[in-house]
């Protein structure tokens, strides 16, 4: 069966599913595709030698068999999580659709704690690194922007803003100028996610306008922005969130998306919180990680010995993995998960939060790992969904 090439999907309200060494899972597929929202499937690029067997072309090719295999026919992206410009220019050549900039790794998590001293030296020693221009500021102070709450820039929220998220933004440029250079798709532009989600420490409605404003200020044309909601977000278990205020603070996300020029907010770790989603409109749902943990399933129906390699590898990077990722489970937590039989490694460490937390909060530990190389042999010798 021939299904439609990929292609960029603009405003369009999109969802992001994974597909590890390019196996799609039927069953994330159906429950995600519920609602109308076009699919992006995510690829990440493995460690080198995992790259030189399974490239962009070639995770390509594996998700066109996987779709052609469940008959689908719809509109639908291929994305890449990148990092480093060297990735962006991978997935660019072989013409991937969606980028995913993450740059939560480069935000400065001291700004919030600044004295007013090192607020000063910090953005000058950013403006003589050029992340800002002369008289960036001006554009933000004495004025309300018409969002919903309206917000206003003091000198100080500025410039903490600035110290907190310039090193992110400069990269993003660099990321784009690769994906420009290299971007072998057709018609259009692809569709830029710039993504700080996925850690404890919540971004505000101001800070999301901040980086909106400076996105479309630098020239980069992004469809979609996704913030951190913090740690009542977290990996693989239910928000601590109600309904009411989850509603608000992407409410009020959206309203400051929309004022700087981006159309769509992102919500990762979306997979297990659709009712605290329910009746929100124009999203990008993020679910992409969860194919992973049907693969770590499969592995663990038929292939035990291979889930516990994953799982030993688990338990001895998480207390360095975690890093400031939205997780409950602690260090102590993660050493004292049971040990148990071989029919019960599915629902101790797949079905529970604390399973799932200690498995995505080292998934890329894992994958370069010896483990990981195991898990790609395996899926390929399965046949496709």
């Amino acid at each position: 069966m021939n299904i439609p090439a990929p292609t960029p999907l603009g405003t369009r309200p999109t969802f992001a599913l994974g597909a590890p060494f390019g196996h799609v899972f039927a069953p994330l597929w159906e429950r995600a595709s519920r609602g109308g929202a076009c699919p992006v499937v995510m690829h990440t690029l493995g460690p080198e030698i995992e790259r030189a067997r399974l490239g962009p072309r070639e995770l390509r090719d594996a998700t066109c068999a996987s779709l052609a295999s469940i008959g689908f026919d719809h509109p639908w992206g291929i994305g890449g999580v990148v990092r480093e410009a060297d990735d962006a220019a991978q997935f660019a050549t072989a013409g991937f659709t969606w980028f995913t900039f993450d740059l939560r790794h480069l935000v400065n998590r001291r700004a919030p704690h600044m004295s007013l001293d090192e607020l000063d030296a910090a953005i000058v020693a950013l403006e003589d690194a050029r992340c800002f221009p002369p008289d960036w500021h001006a554009e933000y102070l004495d004025r309300t922007f018409e969002t919903i709450p309206p917000l206003t820039f003091s000198d100080e929220d500025l410039a903490r803003a600035a110290v907190a998220f310039g090193p992110a933004l400069a990269h993003a440029e660099q990321l784009q100028q690769a994906v420009r250079a290299c971007w072998a798709g057709r018609g259009g532009l692809p569709d830029i996610e710039i993504s700080i989600a996925g850690t404890r420490y919540p971004t505000t409605p101001a800070e999301t306008l901040f980086i909106a404003l400076q996105l479309r200020g630098r020239g980069i044309v992004a469809s979609t922005f996704s913030p951190s909601l913090g740690g009542a977000w977290p990996l693989g278990a239910a928000t601590s969130f109600s309904t009411e205020e989850i509603h608000a603070a992407i409410s009020a996300h959206q309203s400051a998306c929309t004022a700087g020029g981006i159309a769509k907010t992102g919500i990762h770790f979306a997979a297990g919180k659709e009712s605290a989603l329910a009746g929100l409109g124009g999203l990008h749902r993020d679910e992409h990680m969860d194919a992973w943990l049907e693969a770590l399933r499969l592995a663990a129906a038929d292939d035990p010995q291979l889930f516990r390699a994953w799982l030993a590898a688990s338990r001895d990077s998480f207390m360095l993995a975690r890093g400031d990722q939205p997780v409950e489970l602690g260090d102590d937590d993660a050493r004292s998960l049971p040990e148990v039989g071989d029919d019960s490694l599915a629902a101790t460490f797949l079905e529970t939060p604390q399973g799932r937390q200690l498995l995505l909060a080292t998934l890329d530990e894992v994958r370069a790992s010896e483990s990981g190389a195991r898990l790609g042999e395996f899926l390929s010798g399965r046949a496709r969904p």
